[in-house]
């Protein structure tokens, strides 16, 4: 049996506010360098995302926390079509968001990633006003972990490393 690795502990979430006010509310999401490395390498098709995305949706509508016409604005972006995320949205125009700095995710490619990002990325909050839309935000973050725990575990399972 395998010992704990980069799957069993590859996020966490700091600061979860739900403060109302100008860009009070949000989090900090904090992802292993390590497993964003390894989720670049997994090839996301525009149909699998589409199918993240209202899965993410879907939830966020079931707890009813923003207005329906919001709840469609929501989005899961991934960086270069892979499973490493960019940013979450409750909407691409004016809405509250978690991101990456994008100049930071490219150097995922990097064979020195850990060096040069260190062992963590942060997705940190952007024009984030009220309760709700933090609450959605990390429903979204949420249902990317969960999605992308297993693509951790399919490569884990391909490489041979489950007796």
């Amino acid at each position: 049996m395998q010992t704990a690795d980069v799957r069993d502990f590859f996020y966490r979430i700091e600061g979860f506010d739900l403060s109302p006010g100008w860009k009070t509310a949000g989090f900090t999401l904090i992802v292993s360098t390590e497993a964003l490395v390894r989720l670049k390498a997994v090839e996301v098709s525009v149909e699998e995302l589409q199918t993240l995305t209202t899965n993410g949706l879907e939830r966020i509508a079931r707890a009813n926390i923003l207005p329906k016409k919001m709840v469609q604005r929501g989005r899961i972006a991934l960086f270069e079509q892979s499973a490493c995320p960019l940013m979450f949205t409750t909407d691409p125009t004016l809405g509250g968001s978690i991101g990456a700095r994008p100049d930071e995710l490219r150097k995922l490619v990097d064979d020195d990633a850990l060096v040069a990002l260190g062992t963590t990325v942060e997705y940190t909050a952007h024009n984030c006003d009220a309760p709700g839309q933090s609450i959605a935000l990390m429903i979204l973050a949420q249902t990317w972990a969960e999605w992308a725990y297993t693509k951790l575990l399919i490569q884990d399972s391909n490489a041979g490393l489950f007796s």
